[in-house]
């Protein structure tokens, strides 16, 4: 699970959080040593609340849509790096506007040719 953060459930931007958040160097790392044991890779980017609050109460808008399309096409390249084939698991805790989810999965689609 690689898990980044927003502020609260209003915020409109997701960031990463140094001290939190698994660095893509650690990521890259974990995949290529999962791989290298033989086993396959499904990885679930995951949007926390930093004022721990629960994330069912995201409030999602159109620029909170658009950071979490950029927060999902982040992973594209370090799962589908080198053919390395990790799954990518879209967990929708949103369900505001299925054409602006359909966009984000466009888009990585785009970028990212595994499974999702």
């Amino acid at each position: 699970m690689a898990v980044w953060y927003q502020a609260d459930a209003g915020s409109k931007k997701i960031y990463t959080d140094p001290e939190k958040s698994t660095s893509d160097e650690s990521l890259s790392h974990a995949i290529n040593t999962i791989h290298a044991l033989g086993m396959k890779v499904m990885l679930k980017p995951h949007v926390d609340l930093a004022d721990g609050e629960m994330r069912t109460n995201i409030i999602p808008s159109e620029e909170w849509f658009a950071s979490y399309k950029e927060f999902i096409l982040h992973f594209a390249p370090a799962c589908g790096k080198e053919q390395r084939g990790a799954s990518l698991y879209r967990n929708r805790t949103v369900e505001h506007n299925d054409l602006t989810m359909a966009g984000s999965v466009a888009g990585h689609n785009r970028r990212y040719q595994g499974s999702l």
